[in-house]
């Protein structure tokens, strides 16, 4: 994820995007707080590795951040889907008419899935994650007659 900072670059005009600005003697593995995912729903991003951007102007106009393009990552993607199927001859219209049947598990484990968090600094919603980036376990059943 790359981590943005709206109140940066107003120096040059706003002319792109700014990154956040890192602390002295902070890297960038000081971004992500401690604990499991269900720990850090509400707060992915430990921001007391982040400080405020350099002023540059008398104005009090600020310059670009320090850090890098996709500095952390987001919460893990772990998915598991599978499926079953049986063939059966019954006959019917055709002597090698065959009935197909066949299930299919989608997120077949019902694992969440949590989509990444807000990346803009200052924003109510930076470093909280509030959706999942995948649906629940799903279930389909099919039949086909192939003749």
């Amino acid at each position: 994820m790359t981590l943005t900072d709206p109140a940066g670059g107003s120096v040059f005009g706003r002319a792109g995007t700014s990154t956040i600005t890192m602390c002295p003697r902070t890297s960038y593995a000081d971004l992500s707080t401690a604990g499991g995912i269900g720990q850090r729903l509400g707060e992915w991003i430990d921001t007391s590795a982040i400080c405020a951007a350099p002023v540059l102007g008398a104005d009090g106009s600020t310059g670009y951040g320090s850090a890098g393009m996709s500095v952390m990552n987001g919460p893990g993607q772990v998915n598991t889907d599978f499926s079953i199927g049986k063939r059966s001859r019954v006959g019917g219209l055709r002597e090698d008419a065959e009935l197909a049947f066949r299930v299919e598990f989608y997120n077949a484990l019902n694992k969440a899935q949590f989509a990444n968090p807000g990346t803009i600094l200052g924003t109510a919603n930076f470093g909280v994650i509030t959706q999942t980036s995948t649906a629940p376990r799903l279930i389909q059943f099919a039949l086909k007659y192939l003749f």
